[in-house]
């Protein structure tokens, strides 16, 4: 089990719909097909190519994808923040946290693990505002400094996922705080 899921217990912000991500050795989409076939759940497959599926039932989404690293820890630090690089081995009844998200949890800090991370995927980047509308949370400085320098990869991202993320940032509590950041930082 990683990401939000476990983020999203720590912060006791659990709803009831709840959506988790799963990251299995290999087979995801092997794996995600049983389960949708065995529960009767929806199955999709997200990529194919990276191996990544979801599976909807009526009031849980659960994503499930392939490790891209060889080992668990090297994946979590691939992963967009440390407060989503933590995970839950069920295996192994451990708790895996290789950035210490849980500490930047406990002191509301957004971290990035790499640069590297947004610039593999620059939608992080409105990500990252997201979390500052809906969590509160503030910025650590070499995020706003990786923000600032790559906020012009946002222009290789689909309409649809900046428009997904425009919408969370609008309807988070502190939705005003994220758009002046936007503004300040010049993202669009």
């Amino acid at each position: 089990l990683v990401g939000g899921y476990i983020r999203d217990l720590i912060l006791r912000r659990l709803n009831a719909k709840i959506d988790v991500d799963i990251v299995v050795p290999k087979n995801a989409i092997l794996i995600g097909k049983k389960i949708a076939d065995n529960f009767k759940g929806k199955f999709i497959i997200l990529d194919e190519v990276r191996e990544i599926v979801r599976i909807v039932f009526k009031h849980i989404t659960i994503d499930i994808a392939a490790q891209i690293y060889p080992s668990i820890h090297t994946d979590l630090l691939s992963r967009d923040f440390s407060i989503n690089s933590i995970a839950f081995s069920f295996e192994k009844k451990l708790l895996f946290d290789p950035s210490n998200g849980i500490k930047d949890i406990q002191i509301s800090l957004l971290r990035t693990n790499s640069q590297q991370n947004l610039i593999d995927d620059p939608l992080r980047i409105l990500r990252s505002f997201r979390f500052i509308s809906e969590l509160n949370f503030n910025f650590d400085q070499k995020l706003i400094d990786s923000i600032s320098k790559y906020r012009n990869q946002l222009r290789l991202v689909a309409n649809e996922r900046i428009n997904y993320e425009i919408k969370r940032i609008i309807r988070g509590k502190n939705a005003s705080l994220s758009i002046l950041l936007i503004n300040k930082l010049k993202i669009f």
